[in-house]
């Protein structure tokens, strides 16, 4: 029979998977389904979003706790992260499954974003431009082929591709997960735009034109 890991081997393969600079996946892979559950895709988004899909801020492990068969474990990021300073934490559940613990949960610090109206300025400028060449260079930095092909399909709509008419009362929502949405009026009616922030910079989610009836 098969010996379940003691409580010190589920803390020491967590932080090997962490400090190892293995991919994401890796880690995602705790989870009882693995990587490809929706808690390991989540994961590993907020691990590339934070610009530790590989290289990660090394952890050390401050405390732990067990409630029931709940095993919790809090670690400190050990670089730029001061005595006692809870935003610079992970924290992960686990629970075992016969023989085997899998992860539960993680937490981690939140994102450390630029102000969006760097965003915003950005996007009011490439709309702004002559031509489509701004615009496009700008959504193709966020959007996927395929929105990215629907948003072009929305601008021709309007005549649009080429000159825009001026974006008006700009409204910003700050949500969570470092998460963002603009709404502008433009001609009378609703253009808006979502973003979520990336180590690299705000990058654009979605772009919704208002349609032309």
């Amino acid at each position: 029979m098969t010996r379940p890991p003691s409580v010190d081997e589920v803390a020491a393969r967590f932080v090997s998977s962490w400090n190892s600079d293995a991919p994401a996946v890796v880690l995602a892979s705790l989870f009882r389904r693995g990587s490809e559950s929706g808690a390991g895709r989540g994961l590993v988004e907020a691990l590339t979003r934070r610009g530790w899909e590989t290289q990660r801020p090394r952890v050390s492990e401050l405390s732990r706790h067990e409630e029931d068969t709940v095993l919790g474990l809090r670690f400190a990021l050990e670089e730029g992260a001061a005595a006692g300073d809870a935003a610079r934490e992970v924290h992960v559940s686990f629970e075992p499954t016969g023989d085997v613990y899998f992860m539960t949960g993680i937490t981690l610090p939140d994102y450390q974003a630029a102000p969006i109206t760097v965003a915003q300025a950005r996007f009011e400028a490439a709309w702004a431009a002559q031509g489509s060449t701004a615009l496009t260079s700008f959504l193709a930095e966020g959007l996927d082929e395929e929105a990215l092909t629907r948003a072009k399909r929305a601008l021709a709509r309007r005549s649009w591709q080429e000159k825009r008419p001026a974006l008006a009362d700009a409204q910003t929502s700050l949500e969570l997960d470092a998460r963002a949405l603009i709404t502008w009026t433009v001609e009378g009616a609703e253009l808006s735009a979502r973003f979520s922030w990336w180590h690299t910079g705000w990058r654009i989610d979605a772009l919704r034109v208002p349609s032309d009836d």
